[in-house]
């Protein structure tokens, strides 16, 4: 096993807990070197730079306690999981009030745990999800089963427009696929769950899920008529009775049919009236700004709160070698800062121009870089964002345009200034507004030309799709997805179970033996296992409290001991048999041994 040191974070002021905690960090890895720290938890003035910390801290699992503080660790949480420098750092959510459950789940923390004196799975399941070739655990009776069971997926919503909705999620969907979904959408407008996919990406996203999808509303499920009234009118022997028993059938159900009809335009008339009304609860912000600094050395002096701005900021410490980040937002301002040159102390005995020559072959050494990132931004259709690279002492904004041959690239030889990111995103979606407007105003004057009486009423909100935006923290912005599958195997630590589909590896509710949460793990460096033709995963369970334990364990005992019960009745099964077949086998043998006698 390792033994590097592992920095354990604790943001939070529970003494207590965190004592425990570390005690039983040593306990278990006694042979693995640790240094535990304690922060303060933020506020919402100093989130920026307790991210700074974390950054410097480089902690193996970073534990938030929500139980005090929480929309100031929600936030730091979610920048975190959000930038790849934490990709792989487990960061745990640690409540009091199980009510809290779900809103922390939401931000993308790996786990999420009650706090109480259950604390195994605290350590084990951080510990196997970055470590799992290390992670120690209990000897957990493995309780083996076949109960059907759902996990369900927490999808996100966007927005909804008067024909589909927008959502995001990690399921795979193929155009077409009709699903059900349950949301919170007023029965007023949308009775059916059932939606139809009527477009899906991988690009553009605001969470950070797979995909995204517009659903298309099915607003009333299909009338579905019972044929057995016409099989008896059909058995009917006077045929003048049989014709009239049938009318009265086909009648009926054309009112029903009528009736139906009139429901599917109210529930539309309602939805749009829903929609309009509620299109300006939340201004959406289109404009997306991705940072991308190895050291987030910007917030060091940036105070304001990066959601707090017209325009939304997604920060990165680096880009994958696929320029994922870039697929994912679509940002519409790439930001970069080239890396600072640290000299060696012989260099720093160097002259000025020297260490200028120096840190221009760094500054040259990026070629390729910027290369390969044009080249991703031409790659995608209808995308010309703006590129904007600080720090950039060497080479003006018109080198690297001629060189790369892409017109919009700035170079700024100083470090991120936020303020000018934000002038620019202004910029570009003035410009982008009065580029809309043109064309519309050209396609206008073109319809009114061709037909005056017909299009004169025309104007630009014609042109707008009618879209309500709901907050991300609306109970209108989630949605579930449910998906059947056949739990294998159960302890009180972990979850198997197989299913047809393939999941990705996250955080999904489990409805039976009794609602949990699991968090989907690697085995053996795969995400699933094939058996029976189907997907067997692996999870860990979390998010739930001290008495929802003690109901699992005793689930597990009877499971266990009924299992047990059972194969000790199977054996006295088989016993029995094999003695009664002995006894009559012996018995057999002196029935033949007494005929042989008797015939001497």
């Amino acid at each position: 096993m390792a033994n590097t040191q592992k920095n354990i974070l604790y943001i939070g002021s529970d003494k207590g807990y965190w004592s425990n905690l570390t005690h039983r960090f040593k306990l278990n890895y006694q042979h693995v070197e640790f240094d535990f720290i304690n922060l303060p938890p933020c506020n919402m003035d100093t989130v920026n730079s307790q991210i700074l910390e974390c950054l410097d801290i480089n902690p193996s699992f970073v534990y938030l306690d929500l139980s005090k503080t929480e929309q100031p660790l929600y936030q730091l949480g979610q920048y975190l999981k959000r930038t790849t420098a934490f990709a792989n750092t487990p960061v745990i959510g640690l409540i009091e009030d199980i009510n809290k459950l779900e809103e922390t789940l939401l931000l993308g923390f790996d786990f999420v745990f009650i706090k109480c004196a259950e604390i195994h799975d605290v350590i084990y399941h951080p510990y196997f999800k970055r470590f799992p070739k290390e992670a120690l655990k209990k000897d957990f009776a493995l309780a083996r089963t076949t109960i059907e069971s759902k996990v369900v997926e927490t999808m996100r919503i966007g927005y909804f427009a008067e024909d589909y909705m927008h959502i995001e999620c990690d399921s795979d969907f193929n155009v077409g696929d009709i699903l059900k979904i349950k949301t919170s959408l007023p029965e007023d407008c949308v009775k059916s769950k059932y939606f139809t996919v009527k477009h899906k990406s991988e690009r553009d996203l605001y969470y950070s899920y797979r995909f995204s999808y517009d659903l298309e509303y099915k607003l009333i499920d299909d009338l579905v008529f019972n044929n057995e009234d016409i099989e008896e009118a059909n058995k009917i022997a006077d045929e003048k009775v049989r014709k009239n028993a049938i009318d009265h059938i086909q009648k009926g159900r054309n009112l029903k049919i009528e009736e139906h009809e009139k429901n599917k335009i109210k529930l539309k008339k309602n939805l749009k009236a829903w929609i309009n009304d509620n299109k300006d609860a939340k201004v959406a912000k289109r404009t997306k700004v991705l940072i991308v600094d190895e050291n987030l050395s910007f917030l060091t002096s940036e105070k304001r709160r990066l959601d707090s701005f017209p325009c939304t900021i997604r920060i990165e410490t680096a880009l994958s070698d696929d320029f994922i980040q870039i697929d994912h937002y679509l940002p519409q301002l790439i930001v970069f800062k080239i890396p600072e040159v640290v000299l060696s102390a012989q260099e720093e005995m160097l002259p000025e121009d020297k260490q200028h020559e120096i840190k221009v072959r760094n500054e040259s050494k990026l070629t390729e870089f910027f290369s390969r990132l044009v080249s991703k931004v031409n790659s995608i259709e209808d995308y010309t964002p703006f590129i904007i690279i600080f720090n950039c002492k060497s080479f003006t904004s018109k080198a690297f345009q001629d060189t790369f041959r892409y017109d919009f690239i700035l170079t700024n030889p100083n470090r991120i200034d936020l303020d000018m990111i934000l002038k620019m995103a202004d910029l570009y979606q003035t410009k982008q507004d009065e580029k809309f407007k043109k064309v519309v105003q050209d396609k206008i004057a073109k319809l009114r030309k061709e037909d005056p009486l017909k299009y004169g009423k025309l104007n630009i909100s014609d042109f707008e799709e009618n879209r309500f935006y709901v907050s991300k923290k609306h109970k209108l912005s989630r949605a579930s997805y449910e998906q059947v599958i056949q739990i294998k195997a159960i302890s009180e630590s972990e979850v198997y179970f197989l299913t047809e589909y393939a999941l990705e590896l996250g955080n999904y509710r489990l409805s039976d033996p009794f609602p949990m949460v699991i968090r989907l793990v690697p085995q053996d460096g795969k995400p699933f296992q094939q058996q029976d033709g189907k997907l067997l995963y692996k999870s860990l369970i979390h998010s739930i409290g001290e008495n929802e334990k003690k109901e699992l364990r005793r689930h597990i005992n009877d499971v266990y001991t009924s299992h047990k019960k059972e194969e000790r009745e199977k054996e006295e099964a088989e016993f029995q048999e094999l003695n009664k077949k002995v006894l009559e086998e012996a018995l057999e043998k002196e029935k033949n041994d007494k005929h042989d006698q008797d015939k001497e």
